[in-house]
């Protein structure tokens, strides 16, 4: 038996698409574009499970109801191709028909992709032959949610520099959060929004578990724990242990990732139009 709050790491938040209505800089289109493109397809791959057994479910059902009607409606065709091929066809009549009537693909097909969310959590909790894909889907959602935000804020970067070349004191490196704040705090004029941003604990917590499960195959080592002290985050873990990776602690993790992007972009945006009017 596993615990693992699945449905928990579908509770993150979605990034805002529409935020390059609201920036000022052209520049930073494609940026952002790219930025919720990368969190959309966490969002996708940690659904597919669950998906895929919603459909399978609603699949199911109505063959089910197909194969118990079969015999007082139709004329059963004599070979298993035959029928198959008429269950698809007659199901297939069925679901445009209650489309037509109901405007609802969800009424018209029984899909319902919360129901399988909950399925597949409660599913989850009477087994442990998945663990390993599960804590794997789980450990991409922190990998790649932090590789999504280090490319955000290289791109960003650049796209200031576009519209303001020469504006840094140093070359920049976006490999590490600290490196990435320092790239960030030898821009001239300085952006204390922009600094502040990146000062967030919350990015230092995603960060120390992304590295651990990165470089240190998931084990906690010391760095870890210092790193955890001095934000004064009591992580739960110990050292020498498999980090504790769960739905929950991705929501935990990931959530304010998805704000403090937002505010970066904004703070950037906010630095290039500033500096535009000054000259």
């Amino acid at each position: 038996m596993s615990e693992w709050s699945y449905a928990h790491a579908g509770q993150i938040p979605r990034p805002n698409r529409k935020l390059w209505l609201n920036v000022s800089n052209r520049q930073l289109h494609i940026p952002i574009e790219a930025y919720c493109s990368s969190m959309e397809r966490l969002r996708e791959f940690w659904q597919l499970a669950p998906h895929m057994m919603e459909v399978t479910a609603a699949n199911l059902l109505a063959q089910h109801e197909f194969i118990f009607e079969a015999g007082k409606t139709y004329q059963v065709p004599p070979t298993e191709e035959e029928f198959n091929k008429l269950m698809v066809e007659e199901i297939t009549k069925r679901v445009a028909k209650k489309y037509k009537q109901t405007g609802s693909l969800r009424e018209a097909t029984g899909y319902d992709i919360e129901r399988g969310i909950k399925a597949f959590d409660g599913f989850l909790r009477h087994t442990t032959s998945l663990d390993g894909a599960v804590r794997a889907i789980l450990e991409s959602q922190i990998t790649l949610s932090w590789t999504a935000f280090e490319a955000l804020a290289e791109d960003l970067w650049n796209a200031a520099l576009a519209c303001h070349p020469g504006s840094a004191t140093q070359k920049p490196h976006f490999r590490r959060l600290q490196s990435i704040r320092e790239s960030y705090e030898s821009l001239s004029p300085t952006s204390n929004e922009i600094n502040a941003v990146l000062a967030n604990p919350d990015l230092r917590k995603l960060n120390l578990v992304r590295n651990v499960l990165i470089h240190k195959a998931g084990i906690v080592d010391q760095q870890f724990l210092d790193g955890a002290g001095e934000i004064g985050w009591n992580s739960g873990n110990n050292l020498g242990q498999l980090i504790r990776i769960d739905g929950a602690r991705v929501k935990e993790l990931v959530s304010p990732l998805v704000q403090s992007s937002e505010r970066l972009i904004r703070s950037v945006d906010k630095w290039i139009t500033a500096k535009r009017q000054n000259h």
